[in-house]
């Protein structure tokens, strides 16, 4: 394989600010990479191998809005759009169609991440947190070969007994997706096990 290399990058966007609780972020982004190297599952085997396209672009806009009022109730969330163009490689005339030639795998249109935090009165801190992720597909040939839109949840639980210690409960992956049917987990947001429920404590010196 060579290696992967980015041509170009061009981001820009705005930012409003209404007051002191509320803002809103929007972004364009365009990069484009040659040599871009690929995981893909071949056999849905959750096998990994790596495949190599010659140049391919990616252009999309992020727009966030986000309410932080006095750090005790913060609301945010983050949509993600992104459409990938392969335009060279020396295998794409083995691709059957010109529909095959948008595929790249593990690479979803559509992400939205929110988050809702709120710590009450009584010391208690609610953080609930998800990730939607659009249909993607497993490998560049085979378009059947896809994961269908999925959705994680997750919540922390924090109870502040003292400055010097909290008790805790996190909960993962509530919708309990199969995450083995989606691997490689590319986005950081997403949980890798399948449901899980954690509890316990923390000391601050």
């Amino acid at each position: 394989l060579y290696s992967e290399k980015e041509r170009h990058y061009v981001e820009s966007g705005i930012r409003q600010r209404f007051g002191d609780a509320l803002s809103f972020n929007i972004g364009f982004f365009y990069h484009e990479n040659e040599d871009v190297i690929l995981q893909i599952d071949e056999n849905s085997d959750n096998i990994l191998e790596y495949d190599q396209l010659g140049s391919t672009d990616f252009i999309g806009v992020r727009a966030n809005v986000q309410m932080n009022y006095l750090e005790q109730f913060v609301q945010n969330i983050t949509y993600t759009y992104t459409k990938h163009n392969i335009f060279s490689g020396q295998d794409i005339h083995r691709l059957e169609g010109d529909a095959y030639n948008e595929i790249l795998p593990y690479q979803p249109n559509h992400q939205v991440h929110a988050s809702v935090y709120w710590m009450t009165p009584f010391g208690l801190a609610i953080d609930f947190n998800g990730t939607y992720i659009s249909e993607q597909f497993r490998n560049r040939y085979r378009d059947q070969r896809r994961i269908g839109k999925r959705f994680f949840l997750n919540v922390d639980i924090t109870q502040h007994i003292t400055y010097h210690f909290q008790v805790f409960l996190l909960g993962r992956n509530l919708t309990d997706i199969n995450t083995y049917d989606i691997i490689p987990i590319l986005d950081s947001e997403e949980i890798t096990s399948s449901l899980l429920f954690l509890g316990g404590f923390r000391l601050r010196f």
